[in-house]
């Protein structure tokens, strides 16, 4: 009888699961409410930047899937810039499309004129800046230059993913996640290794 219970109880538990509907992989992670059809996306150029301590490397995906990956050191004297190591490769249609959807998710609804006085990047829902040294540990720019006419001349968006200790909401968990995997996704380098090696 007992053993009979159990079974039904974890009957009903496993099908409580199973209609437990999946996370919403396009749901936005800053609140964003609507954003441009996926092709005017896919004309963006988006740079992604990993900060570690005095290095950074940003991967800069193009619209025609060129992936430009820069390790930058800033180091005395006044913090001059470096860059350590140089890679340009492309990036299949697949991957690309699958990166960009991912990284879409920390996308500000709209993006700015440049020449406009930029708000601050938007952070993961719930977290908010804590002063003017609260930086991020990821940064992300969206950059829609489709029509541009000068070097002065197009709109941009930025994220700032904040460290742990700084926030760790669950759109924070999740967008961390997110970048992450997103990463991963792109082909491996001798630029990327450096720049761990360096972290």
């Amino acid at each position: 009888m007992f053993r009979n219970v159990l079974f039904l109880l974890a009957a009903v538990l496993l099908c409580v699961s199973c209609n437990r509907p999946a996370e919403d992989q396009s749901k936005s992670l800053v609140g964003s409410k609507q954003l441009p059809s996926e092709d005017k996306l896919s004309r963006e150029t988006l740079y992604v930047t990993r900060n570690h301590n005095s290095d950074n490397l940003t991967y800069e995906l193009r619209s025609n899937n060129v992936l430009i990956l820069t390790h930058t050191h800033f180091g005395p004297p006044d913090d001059t810039e470096t860059v350590e190591g140089k890679a340009t490769t492309r990036v299949s249609p697949e991957v690309a499309k699958q990166f960009r959807k991912q990284i879409w998710r920390m996308r500000p609804e709209k993006l700015e004129d440049i020449d406009h006085e930029l708000s601050w990047p938007v952070r993961p829902l719930g977290c908010k800046r804590r002063g003017p040294h609260d930086f991020g540990e990821i940064s992300i720019v969206f950059v829609d230059d489709e029509n541009r006419k000068s070097n002065e001349d197009f709109r941009i968006g930025f994220f700032d993913l904040p460290t742990e200790d700084s926030c760790n909401t669950p759109a924070a968990k999740g967008a961390r996640a997110v970048i992450l995997r997103a990463l991963r996704l792109l082909p491996p380098s001798t630029v990327i290794e450096r720049f761990e090696q360096a972290s």
